[in-house]
């Protein structure tokens, strides 16, 4: 009877029988794919609701240079030196210019 009984210590644990592999590319393209859609998702809510948590002014100050930035032709939106330079030339006061690098920053 005291056969029988084993411990913990005594129990081997067999490895599992099938080896663990990296998942197919089409299942890591789909993962990539929602985590995209997430970040973007997330990054639309940080813009959406973080100029609300600075006065009225600045809101209004970003909001117009929102209104100004999606009159640029799409290839000046996308180089980031001429978004620099958009940017630079619109005069922000300082404290809308603290609100662009923190949603950089935290983005």
């Amino acid at each position: 009877m005291s056969d029988d009984l084993k411990t913990l210590d005594e129990v081997s644990v067999a490895p599992p029988s099938k080896e663990i592999g990296p998942p197919p590319l089409f299942k890591r393209m789909i993962a990539f794919g929602m985590d995209f859609i997430l970040i973007v998702l997330l990054l639309q809510l940080l813009a959406h609701f973080m100029p609300n948590f600075w006065d009225a002014h600045t809101q209004e100050e970003f909001q117009n240079l929102l209104q100004q930035a999606m009159h640029l032709p799409k290839d000046e939106q996308m180089d980031s030196e001429e978004m620099a330079l958009f940017i630079q030339q619109s005069d922000l006061s300082p404290e809308t210019y603290e609100m662009l690098m923190a949603m950089v920053v935290w983005a």
